[in-house]
């Protein structure tokens, strides 16, 4: 048993999130660091890294104790909660990973949220 805290609450909603196996975590770490390295850099990010980054995480993931089995669904019309729930599952997955580089994670996918609305 993990002793990473797993939940985050986001506008009075807990939310528990799965930990990501090692080959999962590898996989999503480099997606998410292409995709901040290209918007620090002013390149074009990968419009859909987002949705397969937050679809990973946020698999078996539940909403105050409810499965969210669809995040199509559960997010519709909810892009920026979904930005906001994918960076919290990002602080529990990865919670010295991006701040030992310094890569604030927020601004970086605040900046995400910008360039493609």
């Amino acid at each position: 048993m993990s002793d990473v805290d797993t939940k985050k609450t986001i506008d009075g909603v807990e939310y528990d999130f799965q930990l990501l196996k090692l080959r999962d975590a590898t996989k999503i770490e480099m997606r998410v660091i292409g995709l901040i390295t290209a918007l620090q850099s002013g390149g074009q990010a990968d419009e859909d890294a987002l949705y397969e980054i937050g679809s990973k995480l946020c698999a078996g993931m539940t909403a105050d104790d409810a499965e969210v089995a669809s995040i199509d669904a559960y997010f519709a019309g909810k892009t920026l909660l979904f930005n906001r729930v994918v960076v919290a599952a990002l602080e529990i997955n990865f919670p010295d990973f991006f701040s030992a580089l310094g890569i604030d994670v927020n601004d970086s996918f605040a900046n995400l949220a910008k360039q493609i609305a």
